[in-house]
């Protein structure tokens, strides 16, 4: 270990195992708690560790993490060398803290990487790209539909320019052309009763009305009865995130077979996605 600068021979850190730093207190006397105290009041997400039950006990006199006697914990090898026991300290934590413990299902960004666990299993590390970012957020939202376009302009937002200009006149065109359709129908189901009332001139305002709207839609879709701008952008999109998912999952896959299993078996990639797990599994995002 390394001796902290401040009290170089009372305090060493040990180093760091799942975001906790552990730390060695090499005595206990009297004069010495107040210094360990004020010292350690720095490092609240730390464990303890010292040499005897007694100065455990002394130690929880003045400390509110967990202080743990090396000999509860160790065992010396037939080699002399010595063997930590790191579920007994796992075990230690989650007594006295149990807002510590390591959750069985995590998928959540930390820094610039992503950590998946499953089960227990140990951490796989993913690398910081949109893919976890759609995941996530399916996770997120249990039985809850979601569209790949909506998806895409919220995980979009953290950097604007990844928002194609083309999606915007996209989604303007599909409410425009939406109510224009609705129109149309309406003047067809008109045209039918003035032919049935044979009312010749409301008959051809109603056929003039239809074809300004038939000509405006001809102008503004494109191949198979889409907006050309929506086919265009908004398509590319929908492929481009069902295609994200289907990555990290393989990622995934490369050491967490069951995780990558469950997700496959869990999230739904249409246009609409969704994630819909048989069993509920309470993940850490």
């Amino acid at each position: 270990g390394s001796p902290i600068a401040t009290v170089p021979d009372l305090v060493w850190l040990l180093g760091q195992r799942d975001g906790i730093e552990y730390f060695y207190v090499q005595r206990t006397g009297m004069n010495d708690l107040r210094t360990i105290a004020a010292t350690l009041s720095q490092y609240p997400k730390s464990v303890v560790l010292t040499s005897r039950n007694y100065c455990v006990e002394a130690l929880r006199i003045v400390l509110p993490q967990p202080c743990i006697a090396l000999e509860t914990i160790t065992t010396l090898l037939d080699d002399g060398t010595i063997a930590i026991d790191h579920d007994a300290i796992a075990e230690h934590i989650k007594v006295a803290f149990p807002e510590w413990s390591t959750p069985p299902h995590e998928f959540r960004k930390r820094g610039q990487k992503w950590v998946v666990r499953f089960a227990g299993s140990d951490d796989v590390y993913l690398n910081n790209t949109d893919g976890p970012y759609y995941v996530a957020m399916l996770l997120a939202n249990p039985g809850k539909s979601m569209h790949a376009l909506d998806m895409h302009q919220i995980v979009s937002k953290r950097d604007p320019a990844k928002t194609p200009k083309e999606l915007v006149v996209a989604m303007s065109d599909r409410q425009t052309l939406s109510d224009v359709e609705k129109q149309l129908r309406k003047l067809l189901e008109e045209l039918d009763q003035a032919r049935r009332d044979g009312d010749q001139i409301v008959e051809q305002e109603t056929l003039d009305e239809i074809e300004k709207l038939k000509q405006y839609l001809a102008e503004t879709k494109g191949l198979g009865g889409q907006s050309r701008n929506f086919s265009d952008a908004a398509d590319s999109i929908v492929r481009t995130v069902r295609q994200l998912i289907k990555r990290t999952i393989n990622e995934i896959d490369e050491n967490l077979e069951d995780c990558a299993k469950h997700l496959r078996n869990s999230i739904k990639t249409h246009s609409v996605l969704y994630y819909d797990p048989e069993t509920k599994i309470d993940w850490k995002l």
